[in-house]
Order: C-alpha cells, then sequence, then structure tokens
C-alpha cells in the first residue's frame, strides 16, 4: 500500500487467492486488484486490473509479485500563464512488479502515486524476449464502488448529465465522470498521457453492479514494451476542492515540456 504525503488518501494493491473480493465475482488466483480510501472511507471498492491481448495470451491472472519500489518526489514548478502563480507536484510512488507464474513467465509493472489530490496509476509492459509487439484489445482496469455511489453520466461532445447509479450508466460514457459516495467523499475519475495510448469510455459490466470499466476507443499498440495512459483520479471532501485541483491532470503530463517553457 502507498499513502498520500499528507496521509489522507490510501491505495492498496493485492492479487487474488481463488476467493471473491467482497463484490461476489471470482477469478483464478494471482489476479490484480487495487482499492482507494479517502479518509478512512472507501471510494473504490477492490477493483480489477489487467488485459486482453491480441496475438497472445491474456494479462490478467496467475502473477506473483516479484519486487516492490518505493519513491518519494517534492517539486514545485511556475507556468507561464494559468490559475496560480505556481503548483505543487508532490507525491508517493509505489512501483509493483508482477511476474506471470504460468509461461511464459511475463513481467507487467504497475505504478501508483498518490497525491494530496488524488492517485494516479498506470501499467508499463517493460520489453522482453519473445514479446516485442504487443496489441491491447481491451484494458481491464474496474472503478468497483461503494452501494449508493453516485455518478453523472455524460455521453458525446458537450452532451447533458445524467445523475445516476454506476450499474445504470450505458456504454460509452465519458470522462472525466464525477462521483459522490454514501460517505460525502468526491472524486473525478480522468485519463493523462494519452500521447501513444487510445482515449477511453466507460462502460458499465455485464451484469447489473456497481463496477465500471475503461473502455479503449481503439487498440493500444506498442513496440518494445509499453506504457499506458495514466487513469487518473481526484479526490476531495467538496466538489468545488475538484476544481481547485485540476492541477493534478497538468503534473501528469510531460512536465518536461513545462520546464522547457519555463526556460
Amino acid at each position: 500500500e502507498v499513502f498520500s504525503p499528507d496521509g489522507k488518501i490510501n491505495v492498496r494493491f493485492f492479487l487474488s487467492e481463488k476467493v471473491s473480493t467482497g463484490n461476489q465475482r471470482m477469478y483464478p488466483e494471482g489476479t490484480p486488484y487495487y482499492e482507494v480510501l479517502y479518509d478512512k472511507h472507501s471510494f473504490l471498492l477492490p477493483s480489477r486490473m489487467g488485459f486482453d491481448l491480441l496475438g497472445t495470451a491474456e494479462m490478467k491472472h496467475y502473477f506473483k509479485v516479484s519486487d516492490i519500489e518505493y519513491a518519494e518526489h517534492n517539486f514545485v514548478w511556475k507556468p507561464c500563464y494559468g490559475e496560480k502563480q505556481e503548483y505543487p507536484d508532490k507525491y508517493r510512488e509505489m512501483k509493483v512488479m508482477l511476474e506471470e507464474t504460468l509461461y511464459p513467465y511475463r513481467k507487467l509493472y504497475v505504478i501508483f502515486r498518490t497525491y494530496n489530490e488524488g492517485i494516479a496509476f498506470r501499467y508499463e509492459i517493460p520489453y522482453q524476449s519473445g514479446f516485442e509487439k504487443v496489441v491491447i484489445d481491451k484494458e481491464l482496469t474496474e472503478f468497483a464502488f461503494p452501494k449508493n455511489t453516485s455518478v453523472w453520466e455524460s455521453h458525446g461532445h458537450e452532451g447533458k448529465y445524467y445523475k445516476v447509479y454506476p450499474f445504470e450508466v450505458k456504454t460509452d460514457c465519458e470522462l472525466p465522470l464525477t462521483c459522490q459516495t454514501p460517505q460525502g467523499v468526491y472524486g473525478a475519475i480522468m485519463e493523462a498521457g494519452n500521447n501513444h495510448y487510445p482515449r477511453a469510455y466507460l462502460e458499465a459490466p455485464y451484469r447489473k453492479e456497481d463496477i465500471l470499466r475503461i473502455s479503449l476507443r481503439g487498440e493500444a499498440k506498442g513496440e518494445r514494451g509499453m506504457v499506458t495512459a495514466w487513469r487518473v483520479i481526484s479526490l476531495a471532501d467538496e466538489p468545488g476542492k475538484l476544481m481547485e485541483q485540476n492541477y493534478l491532470l497538468y503534473n501528469l503530463m510531460n512536465l518536461a515540456n513545462w520546464r522547457i517553457l519555463l526556460g
């Protein structure tokens, strides 16, 4: 697990052990999951991770944790113009290194970052012999909400917003998605770093559960390894703070570009 610098946000990662994860779903052992807590309240229940790939076996089960690396980052940058004179980029990072327990024993890394403003995570498929080309057909990242969570669904460019339960969300729901849990935790699910990765919709699962899943707008292709887009969740105890924390997305862009602009 990893906590935000102020200790208020907590991300936990684990692998399944042939048991359900509280939402009555059964998957083989070694299935990766994560969960998110805000001020000790659940924002996301255990949520599945992984991929379906084209031309080779999927990467979603039968993993073991081969190593974990932790890091901290504390930086402040000043934009040329904007809403603030300077922006904090302070986070703690946990890099979980997974390895398949069955042949061909491929490796998959999951990088989590916890900020005071929210969390972000992405996948990294390192270059490995026999796996030079990667084509992701489906990203299986899920967002499993506590019961009675509300979300604001929207479809199409400048579409109307509808307050619904997650299990009522229709396919191709737009990002960002604003959420409110019964405990009064507000969140906005977003994405960042899509330079070489398709944009995503959200879709409800086949069964009527309070679980949404990433739906890619096309195949993701890479050679000699691949890094996915960031899955980002801004978190707050008041809805207005989600707007005030919009710089979280800037922080997850390539900061080298900002530094060039700043000279």
